[in-house]
């Protein structure tokens, strides 16, 4: 160990070995385990609102003209437009060969094929039914539609995230549904042209399905950026419109979107 290297945990002040100690924080139990974990969350969180406030400002002293439109539609002060900022990462749009769409279906086909092995009632003693959607804050919309759903991308390596337990899913919700149903509804939304890389669904407009089709990751998941911005407005509720600039990974500021209080959005420019 180097001089000066703390040996012992840091919320409960028990002895660690050095190699540990090197590596983590607490000494590993459960209540350090848990205060290690709410540190983590609480520094997180706090380099995301720094990240924000410094976008923030940025975006105030480059487009006080946008802002000062913004306020003028909506009827209010400059002061109450809330400024969230958002990641951008504008995609590459090819179409969807022939490979691309042949893999999908074929991975498709073997999954339906497993999931029909069974009945619904034996899918049901091992698999949940699909969950019912629960929606959205509706500032998401816009603040996806501002990154261009760079955390879908994935989706490309992983088919759509469209596993047998998902299939399975559907059909403890569905005891009729059948598998010619499902693939036509998965063939008949892959897009023509898609994000270079990224899932077969990820079309001009964003995700070709239907909120209840996709798989349960793709509704549930946020990136740390959007939940952090999701709980400063439920814990300050925005006075007036929202912007959402967003931010391109060398800096540079994309498309900018504007969500009224009526749930309204659409975007300003690019």
């Amino acid at each position: 160990m180097y001089p000066g290297q703390p040996t012992t945990c840091d919320y409960c002040g028990a002895e660690m070995g050095p190699v540990r100690r090197s590596i983590l924080r607490h000494c590993g139990k459960l209540a350090c385990m848990s205060e290690d974990a709410r540190t983590a969350s609480a520094r997180l969180a706090a380099e995301l609102d720094e990240t924000a406030a410094r976008r923030r400002k940025r975006f105030r002293e480059a487009r006080p003209d946008l802002l000062e439109r913004v306020a003028q539609e909506a009827g209010c002060a400059p002061e109450q437009v809330r400024i969230e900022p958002m990641p951008h990462y504008p995609p590459n749009m090819v179409p969807l060969d022939e490979e691309r769409r042949a893999t999908f279906l074929a991975h498709l086909d073997e999954v339906l094929a497993q999931a029909f092995a069974t009945t619904p009632e034996e899918a049901a003693r091992e698999y949940p039914p699909h969950p019912v959607d629960p929606g959205e804050p509706p500032q998401a919309t816009p603040a996806c539609a501002t990154c261009r759903g760079f955390c879908c991308r994935p989706g490309g390596k992983h088919n759509a995230f469209l596993t047998l337990a998902v299939i399975q899913g559907f059909r403890v919700a569905d005891p009729d549904i059948g598998a010619d149903t499902l693939r036509d509804r998965y063939e008949e939304r892959l897009s023509d042209s898609i994000a270079e890389g990224g899932c077969v669904f990820a079309g001009p407009e964003g995700c070709t399905l239907e909120r209840s089709w996709r798989a349960p990751i793709c509704n549930r998941f946020h990136c740390g950026t959007l939940s952090r911005s999701l709980d400063r407005m439920k814990a300050d509720p925005p006075e007036g419109p929202v912007v959402f600039p967003g931010f391109t990974e060398g800096g540079g500021m994309g498309v900018v979107s504007v969500m009224e209080q009526d749930g309204s959005w659409r975007e300003l420019e690019e």
